[in-house]
């Protein structure tokens, strides 16, 4: 785990991809909770200042989240979270 965080860059943005795309190599067998939602990093890629507009964004971020070894996500949009993740679930 300690090799991974060596990686990691102090640009915020690169540093939170970073940590999404590689959570099941720092899971080391326990739970992990991910809050992507509306946040910074899916407003600098969707080029979307308000987080209220960010709704997509966050939904794909939240699946491929799970989809990369999340258990847990705290989420501004609990049943449109659920339904992505379910057929996101199902299709994988």
């Amino acid at each position: 785990m300690g090799a991974f965080f060596t990686k990691i860059n102090s640009d915020w943005f690169k540093r939170d991809l970073l940590l999404l795309k590689n959570l099941k190599s720092i899971k080391s067998g326990r739970p992990i909770l991910v809050s992507v939602s509306n946040k910074s990093f899916i407003g600098k890629i969707l080029k979307k200042e308000n987080p209220s507009d960010r709704l997509f964004g966050s939904l794909a971020a939240e699946v491929i989240s799970v989809l990369n070894g999340a258990n847990i996500i705290r989420t501004h949009n609990v049943g449109k979270s659920k339904e992505a993740n379910a057929i996101a679930q199902e299709l994988s």
